[in-house]
């Protein structure tokens, strides 16, 4: 999609992608930009599925979720961004200047992944969705909350990253959600 001037985080990287290409393409630095979609798994404490899903499902209590959960939503394992990063790092210089986005697993909505860690906890996928007003409420206090707010255009509606060009460049074999599911499930601890 194109740069965008809506909201303060999307016109801020919008601004800071124009900078850094300008910068590389006048032969200033050798950049490159690493995207990736809203991240889960180990030690990722602002993540919606890791750290208000699958650490809420181990504590006994409902899974929290700050928008709709019907719609399919990319979201990309913090192991699969690292490894993007490390490929690009070593990627040749004719691979600079662009932005590459991380390969994720088969899309699924909020709702299915949470049924898929309840699964794998062996609980109920049990399940809140928090009201568009309360998070508006919630925002003029939370800086967090007001970000989701802002980027709530990305969850109100399918949200898919393609992903082929990196694909066809380097590696498509993202790690499943079964497998990055366990992964995160295994770093909180489960209540006693």
């Amino acid at each position: 999609m194109p740069l965008t001037k809506f909201g303060r985080k999307p016109k801020l990287r919008a601004e800071i992608t124009r900078l850094w290409q300008e910068a590389h393409w006048q032969g200033r630095v050798q950049a490159v930009a690493v995207r990736a979609s809203d991240f889960y798994g180990p030690d990722v404490p602002t993540s919606v599925l890791s750290a208000y899903g699958v650490k809420n499902l181990l504590a006994g209590k409902a899974a929290i979720a700050p928008y709709p959960v019907v719609f399919p939503h990319e979201v990309t394992y913090v192991a699969d961004f690292a490894r993007a990063l490390v490929t690009l790092l070593d990627a040749p210089a004719e691979d600079y200047g662009q932005a590459w986005h991380v390969p994720n697993a088969p899309t699924q909505t909020y709702r299915s992944l949470i049924e898929k860690a309840a699964a794998l906890i062996g609980v109920e996928p049990t399940m809140r969705v928090i009201p568009q007003i309360l998070l508006e409420l919630a925002g003029l206090f939370n800086r967090q909350t007001y970000e989701l707010i802002e980027m709530r255009f990305q969850a109100d509606r399918p949200y898919i990253v393609n992903a082929q060009k990196f694909a066809k460049r380097f590696w498509s074999d993202a790690t499943s959600f079964e497998d990055g599911l366990r992964a995160t499930i295994a770093s909180y601890p489960r209540k006693a």
